[in-house]
């Protein structure tokens, strides 16, 4: 396996061709969004002032009367929204496509230095029953109201266990609710509706919130009787997280699982289906492995047992497998980031000390 240093050498001309795409695209996405905006709060603005300030809009109106500037105002407002907004969303999308398609053709240099076996894909697509399956999200994600998307994937055979990682997008909102975060104004009362909601009725977070990240699919010869699931403990104190989800998903009501490992119990809690079988999976070297497994992810991690599968589900803002537009790449941190996540999906097998032998050595 080549270092960082021996892949950031390698690369190098190929970083300093992005990140001459990737400072204009920062440029032309903050142009366009800012456009966007103002686009929708004209008319909010006018009609508010239609109720509020009525002699200050007659007194600007008549102004712009007196002083022949209606056309200056006409002919602004179509340049505005004819011209420069169309130019933007051209550039923006443009730049786009084009540093994904470089920062992408660097990933399969990066992981063949890492692991030589593992295969990079691109839009990959995973099946949503695949997702509700891991009990690890809620099951109104079933219904095709709510967005669903699977940008990469990567692919490999660790220990004999086929894996494979998945960076996936999806949100409890429905499609046309998303429109309401792009309107100045209203975007407030949206956002305020739905994070205060739970605080005065018995809905749980996990209804409304979106999750953004790593998703890990190991397959196994041998199937588990029942389902268990590890989740952090703060989601569960915090908002009932799990509480409702397992219920729906699983066939049997999931049960609290009481463990001996206290450090473990600060971290996570645990629900299964079959106590026995949960306390043999999360044997007490199990729980040193996930513990430290976590430390080294510095994000929070969920783990799932259910039939012959093992999933595992990392939050991550941008994802997991592509290069981050905020940092720079041409210092290499977008590259060593990257690397680090690459590596760390290889690891997960590895560190947990997983076989295909019932899962625990």
């Amino acid at each position: 396996m080549r270092t960082y240093e021996q892949i950031y050498d390698e690369v190098f001309n190929d970083l300093k061709k992005i990140e001459r795409i990737r400072i204009p695209l920062l440029i032309f996405k903050t142009l366009f969004y800012l456009c966007i905006q103002i686009l929708f709060l004209i008319p909010i603005v006018f009609l508010l002032s239609t109720f509020l300030f009525q002699e200050a809009l007659y007194k600007l109106l008549q102004t712009i009367y007196e002083n022949d500037l209606l056309n200056v105002v006409i002919y602004s407002f179509i340049i505005f929204c004819f011209v420069l907004l169309p130019t933007f969303m051209i550039i923006y999308s443009n730049l786009k496509n084009s540093f994904e398609k470089k920062s992408k053709g660097l990933i399969p240099k990066i992981l063949s230095a890492i692991t030589p076996n593992f295969i990079y894909g691109k839009d990959n697509s995973i099946l949503r029953e695949m997702v509700v399956k891991s009990n690890l999200f809620p099951a109104s994600l079933k219904s095709s109201l709510n967005p669903f998307y699977c940008k990469n994937y990567l692919a490999g055979n660790i220990n004999e266990i086929e894996v494979k990682w998945y960076d996936i997008y999806f949100t409890k909102l429905k499609k046309i609710s998303i429109l309401f975060w792009f309107i100045p104004i209203l975007n407030l009362f949206f956002i305020s509706y739905y994070f205060i909601k739970p605080i005065f009725t018995k809905q749980s977070i996990d209804e409304i919130v979106d999750f953004q990240g790593l998703f890990m699919v190991a397959n196994y010869n041998k199937k588990f009787k029942g389902t268990t699931v590890v989740i952090p403990d703060r989601f569960e104190k915090s908002f009932g997280f799990l509480a409702n989800s397992f219920q729906k998903l699983s066939s049997k009501k999931g049960e609290f699982v009481y463990l001996e490992n206290v450090d473990f119990e600060k971290e996570f809690v645990v629900y299964s289906s079959d106590q026995i079988e949960a306390r043999i999976i999360l044997s007490p070297r199990m729980m040193e492995r996930i513990i430290q497994l976590n430390k080294k992810s510095r994000r929070t991690i969920m783990l799932s047992f259910v039939d012959g599968i093992i999933f595992s589900a990392i939050y991550r803002i941008g994802g997991f497998i592509n290069f981050s537009l905020t940092r720079s790449i041409k210092k290499g941190n977008a590259l060593r980031e990257t690397y680090n996540n690459l590596k760390f999906c290889v690891d997960i097998i590895e560190d947990l000390q997983l076989d295909n032998n019932f899962s625990i050595k």
